[in-house]
């Protein structure tokens, strides 16, 4: 058996590849329900691989979209990764933190919150770990 070279294609030439930001309130089986992509089901086409990433950084998943129409895109999940935060796990707590870590959505990110008054102690944190080791400096 040989392959033909009419077989073989760049694969920007063959498929798409999409990146998908999943806001928090999206899980991954949400964004797999084929009836979620009818607004966008017009731009995608099967062999198209499709990204995404949580906002919040905390996952992101890589799908193969199997087949479309005009209402529907039916993916499957090739892979998926779950990012898990150290910095607790690194930091001295003694008792309970009077801080919090909170997603506030793209603009404030990552924020670090003090619990008994929900005050916004900072903003901007690109990721999580970040956060919380500001709220182990702040307790120390």
């Amino acid at each position: 058996m040989h392959i033909n070279t009419s077989q073989l294609d760049l694969a920007e030439f063959a498929r798409n590849q999409h990146t998908l930001i999943a806001t928090t309130d999206q899980s991954l089986e949400d964004i797999m329900e084929p009836a979620a992509w009818a607004h966008s089901a017009r731009t995608i086409r099967p062999r198209d691989r499709i990204e995404v990433i949580a906002e919040d950084h905390s996952w992101m998943a890589e799908l193969f979209v199997v087949s479309t129409s005009k209402q529907w895109v039916k993916t499957q999940l090739l892979k998926k990764w779950e990012f898990k935060s150290s910095a607790k796990s690194k930091g001295k707590s003694k008792g309970k933190s009077k801080y919090e870590v909170q997603w506030r959505g793209p603009s404030d990110k990552y924020s670090v919150l003090r619990i008994s008054d929900k005050l916004i102690m900072q903003t901007g944190f690109d990721d999580k770990d970040a956060a919380e080791k500001h709220c182990i400096s702040l307790a120390a």
